[in-house]
């Protein structure tokens, strides 16, 4: 069983699984996530009461020493800022610091990055948007890939400014004492990288994400 942020959605969760599910299925074995609050969710992998952390940016062992990356990636994600009416132009992220900034508490590298700032943290992205429309934030910073809730407000009230803060690639962990799984586990990544057989996964991701978006 897996520990994963219960206030995260996306193509990147989405594209996420299905390559998980596909490798580990190459192995003889089958799993599930436990969805949780972001913090909690790695405190739990670290102390080892979940088998690992679905997918994080690299580097977490640094803070989480109980973890290993894996290090073939599966997916990747772009930050960015969502506004309404709020106009500048996106250079970094201190570029962020004139103003108001919605975020979804829980996200390390938003709390981090915004930090100093004036932020109003809220429990997940849908708030974050609700509090964009009605003019209590002046901007939203989270990943590209939640776009998809934007179908629940006026989609030409919120927008994506360009470019992306930053593109950040996702790894998949698990707890060190699978240390042997995980040599077993790169290596079927590794092959269904060079097969092109990840990328073709996350392009159906992507399509079927787009699909839903629609709906």
């Amino acid at each position: 069983m897996f520990s994963r942020p219960s206030n995260r959605s996306g193509v990147a969760i989405l594209s996420g699984e299905r390559i998980l599910k596909e490798a580990y299925s190459r192995l003889g074995i089958s799993f599930q996530f436990l969805e949780l609050p972001s913090e909690r969710a790695l405190m739990m992998a670290n102390k080892g009461d979940t088998d690992g952390e679905f997918q994080r940016l690299a580097g977490l062992e640094q803070t989480y020493p109980n973890l290993m990356m894996i290090s073939v990636p599966i997916g990747s994600v772009d930050i960015v800022v969502y506004t309404k009416e709020t106009e500048f132009v996106v250079e970094d992220w201190q570029s962020l610091m004139p103003y108001t900034i919605g975020a979804v508490r829980g996200f390390k590298l938003v709390k981090t990055k915004t930090e100093g700032m004036s932020v109003e943290e809220v429990s997940n992205i849908k708030q974050a948007f609700l509090m964009l429309k009605l003019g209590r934030v002046d901007i939203v910073v989270d990943s590209i890939s939640v776009q998809c809730d934007l179908k629940d407000f006026d989609p030409s009230g919120i927008r994506i400014l360009q470019p992306p803060l930053e593109r950040h690639v996702l790894y998949h962990y698990l707890h060190t004492r699978h240390s042997a799984l995980a040599a077993k586990l790169e290596a079927v990544l590794t092959r269904m990288k060079q097969d092109g057989e990840i990328q073709t996964l996350q392009e159906q991701a992507m399509r079927d994400y787009l699909e839903m978006c629609r709906q």
